[in-house]
C-alpha cells in the first residue's frame, strides 16, 4: 500500500518535504510545497493512514514525520524543538546544565511567565528535567546525547545560526575525545 500512496506527483512533494523538515507542521507544509490547505490535510490524512507518515501532536500543532525514519524518542524531540524558543531554550541547557529560571531568563529577551510556559513545555515534552533546590527550580536536557544528535542531524531544516554553531561546538568537542 505504501508504493500505491506515493503514485501521485502531490503526495511526492509532501513526502519528499516532510523527509527533508521532519516534524513540519500543516501549515508550514503547505506554504513549503505550494499546496492548498483542503487539498493538502485530504493527502496528509491519506499518507498517515497509508503508514507512510505518522504524527505528533505537541499541543498547538500535529507534526509530521516519515514512518521509516527516526524512532519515537527522536520524533518527540522534534516536535518539541521544532519550535524556535524551546529549541533555543534546549541549545542553553546542553551548555549550561543545571540552570536556574532566572539564569535562563537572563540569555533571553521574553518574560519570565513566557520562560516558564516554555520550560513546563519541555518538562512535560520529556525533554528537561527540574528538579526543586530550596526556592528555584533547576534544568538539565534528559538526554543530551540524543537531542544534540537530532540538532546535529537536521540542522539544516532549522534554519537557526544558534543551531549551527551548536553542531560546530558539539561535533569540535566530539572530534577531541576520539582517541584516534
Amino acid at each position: 500500500m505504501r508504493e500505491d500512496a506515493l503514485e501521485l506527483e502531490t503526495r511526492q512533494r509532501i513526502f519528499q518535504h516532510v523527509k527533508k523538515v521532519p516534524g513540519a507542521h500543516m501549515r508550514e507544509i503547505g506554504r513549503e510545497v505550494g499546496i492548498p490547505m483542503g487539498t493538502l490535510e485530504y493527502h496528509l490524512h491519506y499518507l498517515v493512514k497509508a503508514g507512510v507518515l505518522v504524527t505528533r501532536e505537541d499541543g498547538r500543532y500535529v507534526r509530521y514525520f516519515a514512518s521509516d525514519e527516526g524512532g519515537r524518542r527522536e520524533r518527540d524531540v522534534l516536535a518539541c524543538i521544532r519550535q524556535e524558543t524551546p529549541r533555543r531554550i534546549t541549545v542553553h541547557l546542553l551548555y549550561h546544565p543545571g540552570s536556574t529560571h532566572g539564569a535562563i531568563l537572563q540569555n533571553f529577551q521574553m518574560s519570565a511567565s513566557t520562560l516558564s510556559f516554555h520550560l513546563k513545555k519541555l518538562v512535560t515534552g520529556t525533554i528537561l528535567r527540574q528538579e526543586k533546590e530550596g526556592r528555584e527550580n533547576r534544568y538539565w536536557v534528559i538526554e543530551p546525547d540524543l537531542v544534540a544528535r537530532v540538532l546535529i542531524t537536521y540542522r539544516k531544516s532549522f534554519l537557526d545560526d544558534v543551531v549551527d554553531r551548536f553542531a560546530d561546538v558539539w561535533s569540535g568537542l566530539a572530534a577531541t575525545d576520539d582517541p584516534q
